[in-house]
């Protein structure tokens, strides 16, 4: 008898998990840069403890992980010379207070001090790791593919 209720609760339990992704899936479906997810989970196969009870075969559902869809999302032209889009893999460096996390969202603009940082005040990086940095000698902003 327990052993089916855990086998139940088991399942009650990656269905609700599956419930939340699927909420959190949809609530940043318009969020620029966010990356479905789906849950993954497996078949758990008890092994054979007690070949003579009726039970001796019982298996449940485990939440294994997740899985972050990467594909490329669509692109939009905007009116801003600062919004960039990548293509294909790589992410934009940004430093914030908490440290160093990667991003997708190329919605960026330039803050008092010249450098190019995202609306919340998050500092883009180089490849080299510092900030990027624009003066008024520089001229205008191209990007070169």
């Amino acid at each position: 008898m327990e052993n089916s209720l855990l086998i139940g609760l088991s399942r009650q339990m990656t269905l609700r998990r599956e419930m939340d992704v699927i909420a959190n899936n949809l609530a940043n479906m318009n969020t620029i840069g966010y990356k479905e997810e789906t849950p993954v989970f497996e078949e758990f196969i008890m092994p054979t403890a007690r070949q003579d009870s009726a039970d001796s075969k019982l298996s449940f559902v485990s939440d294994i992980g997740m899985f972050r869809n990467m594909a490329d999302g669509g692109l939009t032209t905007t009116d801003n010379t600062l919004d960039f889009a990548l293509s294909g893999a790589g992410f934009f460096q940004v430093e914030t207070e908490d440290g160093t996390f990667y991003t997708r969202n190329g919605h960026f603009q330039l803050n008092a001090e010249g450098q190019l940082s995202t609306p919340d005040g998050g500092l883009v990086l180089s490849d080299g790791g510092a900030p990027i940095s624009f003066t008024a000698e520089d001229g205008a902003i191209v990007v070169a593919s």
